[in-house]
């Protein structure tokens, strides 16, 4: 007498409930893990602009202004090396002012936060959401 053996594997049923179950753990997972990212680099991008800052108040203490420093290339841009993330600008600069504005750029051109900047004072602004959320 022959006995039939099973055949032991998986149905095209159950292949397609665990491509179902990973298709939406990808689908929460990945927007949080863009925003992490994000947030990762609009940090670096505050930590540039408090180093244009300093440099810019380390000029007005020698100088009793801010007009004549000359922003280095390197603090143009954020990050420092590698692919450009933000732009950061230092407009208006009078005798006693300043506002150092970072753009998003690149892939973070539709960032939540928009534009961030930061004057003299050390007061912050956003473009688009609220400084508690970005900064």
């Amino acid at each position: 007498m022959k006995t039939l053996r099973r055949m032991r594997g998986f149905t095209l049923i159950e292949l397609m409930i665990v491509v179902l179950v990973l298709g939406i753990l990808a689908a929460i997972a990945y927007p949080s893990y863009t925003e992490s990212v994000r947030k990762g680099r609009r940090a670096q991008a505050q930590a540039d602009m408090a180093e244009l800052a300093q440099n810019l108040e380390r000029w007005n203490t020698v100088n009793n202004t801010y007009v004549g420093y000359v922003v280095p290339a390197r603090l143009l841009r954020s990050p420092q090396q590698g692919p450009i993330f933000y732009n950061i600008a230092v407009n208006p600069r009078t005798a006693t002012t300043f506002t150092i504005t970072s753009t998003p750029a690149g892939p973070h051109a539709g960032d939540r936060c928009g534009n961030l900047s930061v004057n003299q004072a050390g007061t912050k602004a956003v473009s688009l959401a609220s400084v508690a959320e970005c900064w």
